[in-house]
């Protein structure tokens, strides 16, 4: 059965926004006094969302960190980041091509806060291509809570067996196993091996591959 709707993660899967990610995460680093982490490291923190994130970054420094802290450094690192979000970030080769050929009805569905995931689409005219986009801050809750898929099929009146979730990490994955969809995963986003994504229905290497399964 071909599919009809198809999620979309963001970060990782149709961009690479790690070096402004690294950026952000290094300036709240350095404001606490901490040394700077390497990319690499924090790459394998994305994925599930930016609270978790700094948590993941500061536990390289801190035990027992209190979630009063984690909310105060939010703040600081999301104000940085809205200014200096789209420095260095760059579309993956075959996304644009890919979306001008695809016919299905697409939903953006990011643990990216909204207001930068919005922002982004919109300096890259990417907007024309979604009929949605969720954020966390949508339905308050992220992947892989798979309501924003439940609530979003039901809406528009779209069964589970033509839906289609696809990204690049485990939240991923688990968010369309969640709500009873099927999964695609890329290989050239953030998971940390192989291992990570080897439950997806689909796993591709390009994203033009993406036209095999559509």
């Amino acid at each position: 059965m071909p599919y009809k709707l198809v999620f979309f993660d963001l970060d990782g899967t149709l961009i690479d926004s790690l070096p402004d990610i690294t950026g952000a995460v290094n300036y709240i680093l350095n404001y606490y006094g901490y040394e700077s982490i390497a990319n690499e490291l924090i790459k394998k923190y994305i994925g599930d969302g930016a609270k978790n994130l700094l948590r993941k970054a500061f536990s390289n420094y801190m035990e027992n960190i209190e979630d009063k802290f984690i909310d105060n450094s939010y703040k600081i690192f999301n104000n940085f980041y809205r200014d200096n979000f789209y420095k260095e970030t760059k579309i993956y080769t075959g996304v644009f091509e890919t979306f001008n050929k695809l016919t299905t009805t697409n939903i953006l569905f990011t643990n990216k806060p909204l207001i930068v995931a919005e922002k982004i689409l919109g300096l890259i005219d990417f907007n024309k291509y979604f009929k949605r986009i969720i954020g966390p801050e949508t339905y308050d809750t992220k992947k892989p809570d798979p309501t924003p898929i439940l609530l979003t099929l039901k809406q528009l009146c779209i069964p589970k067996e033509e839906a289609l979730m696809i990204g690049d990490s485990i939240f991923d994955i688990e968010c369309a196993k969640n709500a009873n969809i099927k999964s695609c995963a890329v290989t050239y986003g953030y998971a940390s091996g192989y291992d990570e994504i080897k439950d997806a229905d689909y796993i591709i290497n390009n994203f033009t591959d993406l036209l095999n399964i559509l």
